[in-house]
């Protein structure tokens, strides 16, 4: 049975940084751990980052009807907190500026 050559999971590459955005990399570095972990993670972030702009930008956007459907939902949402929030205070007896000096403490 022939054995395949196995390829390292990772290739290390130099990476060059400006003298000014290394020394900030490597002060981050000692709160974090090493400094490739530092690398590991902004590259990471730069790639989350382009992925949910490439999204965005393929994402079918709404329609007026699906965007009035939604404020819609929200204007009924806002309703029936503020309803709830009534109740609580007609049922506990509290005024509005007794249940903020409550919630203020």
């Amino acid at each position: 049975m022939a054995t395949e050559a196995r390829r390292p999971r990772f290739r290390s590459f130099p990476l060059r940084l400006m003298p000014s955005v290394r020394r900030t990399a490597e002060v981050f570095s000692e709160k974090e751990g090493s400094l490739e972990s530092v690398h590991h993670v902004a590259v990471a972030e730069k790639l989350a980052h382009l992925e949910h702009e490439e999204w965005a930008r393929k994402r079918k956007q709404p329609t007026k009807a699906l965007a009035a459907r939604a404020l819609n939902l929200l204007d009924k949402a806002a309703t029936s907190q503020w309803n709830r929030e009534t109740n609580c205070r007609r049922a506990t007896g509290l005024s509005d500026d007794n249940r903020s000096m409550l919630t203020n403490r």
